[in-house]
């Protein structure tokens, strides 16, 4: 009788630790897949510039587009900037999506596990491709479209 009540009480740790395992495992599971999704505003205005009238260099742009995107979606000019100013390849910058807004802005947004590098990325891609929109010359005269960050992800 003794022998059997040692067994069930072994029974009942060895199902107790199982669960505790089960438990633990999907604990740290959903855990891991927790994701921060953070968004940096990049406003692109008209400025006049009377060097392009005389015949210089200039920048303006009808679309916010930046040559060199395939679209809005394409950021790998910024991924491969953010490797350059933040290190480590671009592939680990392409999940950093630039959308445009309908008032002539641009929405660029990251998603990353930590929310201090979902925020940092955001922010220093929204400067990236206001800097990358900034060197890009375009058309018509007369007329510079510069784009600056206006809302920095918090």
């Amino acid at each position: 009788m003794k022998l059997r009540g040692r067994r069930m009480v072994q029974l009942a740790l060895a199902l107790v630790a199982l669960v505790l395992v089960v438990v633990l495992g999907a604990f740290f599971g959903w855990a891991s897949s927790i994701s921060y999704t953070r968004t940096a505003t990049v406003t692109v205005a008209p400025e006049r510039d009377d060097s392009a009238v005389a015949g210089a260099p200039y920048r303006t742009r009808a679309a916010v587009i930046m040559i060199g995107f395939d679209g809005p979606q394409d950021a790998g000019p910024v991924a491969e900037r953010l490797s350059r100013t933040r290190g480590g390849p671009a592939s680990d910058y392409r999940d950093v999506t630039i959308t445009p807004q309908g008032d002539g802005s641009l929405a660029v947004t990251v998603v990353d596990p930590d929310k201090d590098d979902a925020i940092s990325i955001a922010n220093d891609a929204a400067q990236a491709y206001a800097d990358l929109f900034n060197e890009t010359s375009t058309g018509p005269a007369g007329y510079v479209l510069r784009a600056e960050v206006s809302s920095l992800a918090s």
